[in-house]
């Protein structure tokens, strides 16, 4: 299930890109890695190696496939999506359970 996360947006293409557009995980998984990466100085320091990779989390977000311009447009489905369940599920406890006293 979380393998979609670790597949780079930029690579997929046709119905797979699609899918990546219907599922809440990607745009929760989105909007908190661009929270917390997002204005961040990052230094890489492999083991065995005596060198270290100065980035940045704009650079770790660019290589995912990740848009911190989206912020607020992951936030607005996210915010949706919760609505709807919650609609829907008032919608079902209010139609099909019936009370019996």
């Amino acid at each position: 299930m979380n393998v979609s996360f670790i597949l780079n947006k930029n690579s997929l293409e046709g119905p797979a890109l699609a899918l990546t557009g219907i599922s809440f995980l990607n745009y929760a998984c989105e909007a908190l890695m661009v929270n917390e990466l997002s204005g961040t100085a990052i230094t890489i320091k492999p083991q065995g190696m005596n060198v270290s990779l100065p980035t940045t989390g704009k650079v770790i977000l660019d290589q995912i496939g990740m848009d911190e311009s989206r912020f607020g447009l992951d936030v607005t489905v996210l915010c949706v999506w919760l609505f709807t369940c919650v609609v829907l599920s008032y919608a079902v406890l209010k139609w099909c359970v019936k009370e019996k006293r």
